[in-house]
């Protein structure tokens, strides 16, 4: 990313109201200081190898949104440009098992301990419990996936992320889904490891095709920082 990409929106003019502390005059200076802060570290990172098609994405996309608690949004570099969710698509997937199925279903089986490993490991589920340890590795998020695909159609879900996200234009990034479903050898063993520990209880294939297809929706910064509106602000 060049710092010519940066482009910033406010939507009121400066001497508005405050949003933590911050006025909003001065939150288009602070999110251009951040970008530009952040920009300074893209060389240093690199694309995500274990899935073909994540590692053509563009490093240098770069983008900041946030949504004041008044409904302003702020924008900075790249904050409209669509890449896979990945794993935040767990957030999303857990909202709506919590919904459905209720705290003590969704936990009965799933843990809220951290792990200590990667997030695609199945060393601890395998050895040292019976249980994902949380929601928010591959194991217990292919769990919550299990509860999710005897109930809801991928394209009920597609629409409940669009509405949580303050996004209708979410969509499956379908070369996202083929590769990653072409490379789920390691995400295929923990799901039939959750099946043999009686964790999965229905078809292990179309829960894991659940999975993954919600790691593939494309969305944007914005998005996401319309995601958690929700939250914080509105309880």
């Amino acid at each position: 990313m060049t710092e010519e990409k940066v482009r910033l929106e406010s939507p009121q003019k400066e001497g508005g109201g405050r949003n933590g502390g911050v006025s909003d005059g001065e939150m288009p200076r602070i999110l251009n200081e951040a970008l530009l802060a952040g920009m300074r570290e893209v060389p240093k990172g690199e694309t995500a190898s274990y899935i073909p098609e994540l590692s053509r994405a563009d490093k240098t996309d770069l983008g900041i949104c946030i949504y004041t608690r008044d409904g302003k949004v702020y924008e900075a570099g790249d904050a409209e440009k669509r890449f896979s969710i990945q794993s935040i698509s767990k957030v999303i997937s857990l909202c709506v098992a919590l919904q459905h199925c209720g705290f003590e279903k969704v936990f009965e089986k799933i843990r809220m301990e951290p792990s200590g490993d990667a997030f695609n490991s199945l060393l601890k589920l395998d050895m040292t419990s019976n249980y994902p340890y949380n929601p928010m590795i591959n194991s217990g998020a292919i769990a919550v996936a299990s509860y999710l695909m005897p109930v809801f159609s991928f394209k009920e879900l597609l629409d409940y992320a669009g509405k949580l996200c303050l996004d209708p234009k979410i969509r499956l990034d379908e070369r996202v889904y083929s590769s990653e479903m072409g490379h789920s050898a390691r995400n295929r063993a923990i799901a039939y490891l959750l099946q043999s520990k009686g964790i999965i209880e229905c078809d292990v294939e179309r829960s894991l095709e659940l999975y993954i297809k919600m790691c593939s929706l494309g969305v944007t910064a914005k998005s996401l920082a319309g995601r958690f509106v929700f939250h914080p602000f509105s309880g």
